[in-house]
C-alpha cells in the first residue's frame, strides 16, 4: 500500500492527544489502524481519524513510527505487513516496525456512538472559559468537571473556593453530563461541530471527521 507521508503525519498529529505516557492499558501508547481510520485510546480519551488508501488492520509502537516519518524526506511511504512487522519504505529509507495483528484496545465499552447534533454556537469558548474554576483534587471527583446543564443551557464549574458560570447560545441537544476538565482542555484544541451520546462516554464531530471522544461523569 502507498500512503502519502503528510496526510499520515497529519492524522498521527491528531489522534496524538489520545495516547497514555505509560501503557498501563494493552496498546494505549501505540496507533491502533482500523478499518480506514488511526485511532488512540488511553482510558479517558479516545481519538480516531481516517486516513486515505489505508490497508491496514493491528497497532504499531507509536513513538517509533512517528520518528521514523518525521525523519523521511520522501513524499510517499510503502507499506507491507510481513508476519508480524510491517515494512516501511521511502525513497531510500526503510524500517521494520512491530506489528499487532489484533488491536485489543477496550474501544467497545464506549458503546454505540448515537445520533449526531449539532453544537450549540459558543460551546468550545464556554467549555474553555469555565474550565479555569476547576479543582485538580482527585478526592472530590464531581469538582474536577465542568457540568454542561441541559435544563439551564449553561456550563458551571467550582472548586469550592470559586465558581463559574456561563450560559450557552442556544439549546444542548444531548442530555446533561459532566465532562473532566482535563479533557475539556485537550477537547478545546478540536474546532468540533456536533456531539452524541454514547455509554459513560460523549463523542465529538469534527468538519474533517476527527471523532474525539472522552469518559464523562452522570
Amino acid at each position: 500500500m502507498k500512503i502519502n507521508k503528510q496526510e499520515l503525519i497529519n492524522a498521527l498529529e491528531k489522534v496524538k492527544p489520545g495516547l497514555a505516557n505509560k501503557e498501563m492499558i494493552e496498546q494505549s501508547t501505540s496507533f491502533a489502524f482500523i478499518n480506514g481510520r488511526v485511532v488512540t485510546y488511553n482510558d479517558e480519551i479516545s481519538i480516531s481519524h481516517p486516513v486515505t488508501d489505508l490497508d491496514l488492520e493491528g497497532a504499531v509502537q507509536a513513538t517509533k513510527l512517528y520518528q521514523f516519518l518525521n525523519k523521511i524526506k520522501a513524499d510517499e511511504v510503502v507499506g507491507e505487513v510481513k508476519g508480524a512487522e510491517i515494512q516501511l519504505t521511502a525513497g531510500k529509507s526503510k524500517a521494520g516496525l512491530a506489528l499487532q495483528a489484533e488491536v485489543k484496545l477496550p474501544l467497545d465499552e464506549m458503546g454505540k456512538i448515537g445520533k449526531w447534533y449539532d453544537l450549540p454556537e459558543g460551546f468550545l469558548a464556554a467549555l474553555n472559559f469555565t474550565s479555569f474554576s476547576c479543582s485538580s483534587d482527585m478526592s472530590k471527583p464531581v469538582l474536577t468537571c465542568i457540568h454542561v446543564r441541559k435544563d439551564l443551557g449553561q456550563m458551571e464549574s467550582s472548586n469550592n473556593l470559586r465558581a463559574t458560570v456561563m450560559s450557552l447560545n442556544g439549546d444542548l441537544p444531548v442530555p446533561s453530563f459532566l465532562i473532566p476538565a482535563s479533557s475539556a482542555r485537550i477537547l478545546c484544541r478540536y474546532d468540533v461541530k456536533q456531539v452524541a451520546r454514547g455509554k459513560g462516554w460523549i463523542h465529538f464531530l469534527t468538519e474533517d471527521d476527527t471523532i474525539f471522544s472522552c469518559r464523562i461523569f452522570e
